[in-house]
């Protein structure tokens, strides 16, 4: 977010390496709250979530969610030039994130100890599937594998199916929120805690570890009683009744676990009398006896409509409610009258409804800014900001990789606003043409191609691409000559052409181009 921020974390500065959901996620929740996180992206490789469903037209919602309220720029940590920039922005950072696979950081010589050297005060928050140390931690991770190794997969779900995995990326994301509060906690030891030290330190999140660490007395269990969790459905192993009860047009979440609620719900459902039975009387018996009470709960859910149970059992201050989808959600007033989802105007999709900040400040309160931005959009205002790098100094580092996308269009590019290696000025000088953050739309493009179809079928050239390609105009005041440093003979598929509704995006991921 903008430094501008009133967000509580306004001032404090983030440089993000990470890729992919862990990562992100904690990123953007220290976006949200002002932090000015500067997202940094391979030249021609961007975040995979860039690429995930659901889309609008070519636009990834994933990233446009995950993506929010950064500052995006491009550098390529494969080059001396690009390792530099890259510890320049270090030696401005309060906070360094990353989640490559143990190694790689090391590998581009930005391990811990070459960060300290810049910034003695920077704290490098790590994330990865098993940690920086132990027998597994050079192995690859991702939270599939660490929601089995953590446990979470054996015991979610019904006693007679397979263990079930969550339906959202719950490793990743409870090793993000892991990962946001831990470094709080360093900001806290470094600037405002006892003897304040000034100094920084590493976070070491692995994304098993959080999700082990939610099971709150089971390893106690285990110890002295020898008990083994096992799947239970709905139900909690240590209170009861609590689970999903069907209505006659749908269901009801209701829970009971302490004796005044439980009492409460017995007289919702007119069976006050089974408060003095034995089998019930106690929290402990009725776990003992949880199918029998459920059973009874349910006959009388199954008499009700959601409304109409949830009203009743409301009435009689017992806790329940319904089973809402995402269309419900956005429905309901208490979403609505707290906020729970905010609309935004976004360059690529127009208007975009997102989720609110959570939770609530009274005084300096998070907000949504922007959603994801474009690959490399604040590529020059980033560096020239924390860097002082110059405009010569951009278009010389465009015209080498070093920043923006794979498309460096050199001659005709300067600084700022950059979308694709074009700036608007430029773009407003070729109108026939539409240009991207990771390539470019060629609105003349014929809609006859064919990837089958080989570049020396549709153009006849051999190692230059001149106004011969189709689809490019002879005369272009901008672009004359295409150079590329592979033979001409691949076909347009392997170069990962896609079918837009009336134009064609062929991104390069493998080859160097330029435009002269």
């Amino acid at each position: 977010m903008s430094e501008t921020s009133d967000g509580p974390l306004n001032g404090l500065s983030v440089v993000d390496f990470s890729g992919m959901i862990s990562g992100g996620f904690a990123t953007m929740t220290l976006a949200d709250f002002g932090a000015d996180v500067v997202k940094v992206e391979h030249p021609e490789f961007t975040d995979p979530l860039r690429d995930w469903a659901p889309t609008e037209g070519e636009t990834s919602l994933w990233w446009k969610s995950i993506g929010r309220n950064k500052r995006c720029v491009t550098l390529d940590l494969d080059s001396d030039e690009g390792r530099e920039l890259a510890l320049g922005l270090v030696e401005k950072a309060d906070v360094v994130f990353e989640n490559f696979r143990p190694g790689k950081m090391e590998e581009w010589g930005l391990d811990y100890e070459k960060l300290r050297e810049v910034n003695e005060s920077v704290i490098f928050v790590r994330i990865s599937g098993y940690g920086q140390t132990g027998p597994k931690s050079a192995k690859p991770g991702f939270g599939t594998v660490a929601e089995g190794v953590a446990g979470w997969a054996q015991v979610n779900g019904f006693p007679d199916q397979e263990p079930l995995l969550p339906p959202i990326s719950l490793a990743d994301l409870v090793a993000a929120l892991y990962a946001v509060q831990s470094t709080m906690f360093a900001v806290f030891e470094r600037d405002i805690g006892a003897g304040a030290s000034g100094e920084g330190q590493v976070i070491d999140v692995s994304l098993y570890e959080p999700l082990f660490r939610l099971f709150v007395g089971d390893v106690e269990a285990y110890h002295k009683t020898g008990a083994v969790p096992e799947r239970t459905g709905n139900r909690h192993p240590n209170a009861s009744p609590r689970g999903v009860f069907e209505t006659t047009d749908g269901h009801v979440t209701l829970s009971a676990s302490t004796q005044p609620v439980f009492e409460r719900v017995m007289a919702a459902i007119d069976r006050e009398s089974l408060i003095s039975d034995e089998r019930f009387s106690t929290n402990e018996k009725r776990v003992e006896n949880a199918a029998a009470i459920e059973e009874i709960i349910e006959e009388w859910t199954r008499q009700q409509t959601t409304d109409e149970a949830i009203a009743i059992l409301e009435q009689h201050d017992a806790v329940a409610g319904p089973v809402h989808n995402l269309t419900e959600i956005l429905e309901d007033e208490q979403f609505q009258a707290r906020d729970n989802v905010v609309e935004i105007d976004d360059q690529d999709v127009g208007t975009l409804k997102t989720p609110n900040v959570v939770p609530k400040f009274s005084r300096t309160p998070g907000s949504v800014d922007h959603a994801g931005p474009r690959h490399g959009e604040h590529t020059a205002a980033v560096f020239r900001e924390k860097l002082g790098v110059t405009d010569e100094e951009l278009a010389a580092l465009r015209q080498r990789g070093i920043i923006w996308c794979s498309w460096r269009m050199s001659r005709f590019v300067r600084a700022g606003n950059c979308r694709g290696g074009l700036t608007r000025p430029t773009r407003r000088s070729l109108p026939d043409y539409n240009w991207t953050s990771s390539g470019c739309r060629v609105s003349k493009w014929d809609s006859r191609w064919r990837g089958s179809e080989t570049w020396r079928q549709r153009g006849g050239w051999r190692g230059k691409l001149t106004q011969r390609w189709k689809g490019l105009p002879a005369r272009s005041p901008a672009i004359s000559t295409l150079s590329l440093t592979r033979t001409p003979t691949v076909s347009m598929s392997s170069l990962h052409c896609r079918r837009l509704t009336s134009t064609r995006w062929c991104r390069l991921p493998t080859r160097r181009c330029s435009i002269s």
